[in-house]
């Protein structure tokens, strides 16, 4: 589980950091080699490299064990964790992978950027 927190105190990325050490403390194999911030290679050029690594990465774990990915209180998550979370959306369609995103629906104003994910997923939209 990753979790966001309300202000604007935590780093960009900080719940999908936690929930990626998360997943290495329980030896999920194919997450050992992710680039920085979220492991130790070297940095990606661009954040599309970065959302792949991912991607590929979590394809890659889910080919032995099925995945439960949690973000808590997304409502509060920094804009490039919403983009992962988007972009990861689509990528991992196919994968033995269950992403779960909890919110408050009160908590967000209609400029938020959940609000134009949600209008894009239409009938797949969360409810």
């Amino acid at each position: 589980m990753g979790r966001c927190f309300e202000g604007d105190s935590m780093p960009a990325f900080a719940p999908w950091q936690e929930l990626l050490q998360n997943l290495r403390n329980v030896y999920i194999p194919g997450l050992d080699n992710l680039q920085h911030p979220f492991g130790s290679s070297t940095t990606s050029r661009t954040a599309y490299e970065l959302q792949l690594s991912v991607a590929r990465a979590l394809i890659e774990a889910a080919r032995t064990q099925q995945l439960v990915l949690c973000l808590d209180d997304v409502h509060w998550a920094d804009p490039d964790s919403l983009e992962l979370f988007w972009f990861l959306g689509r990528e991992l369609s196919t994968a033995r992978v269950l992403m779960v995103a909890t919110l408050r629906s009160e908590d967000l104003d209609p400029q938020h950027p959940l609000g134009a994910m949600h209008r894009a997923w239409g009938p797949h939209a969360p409810g």
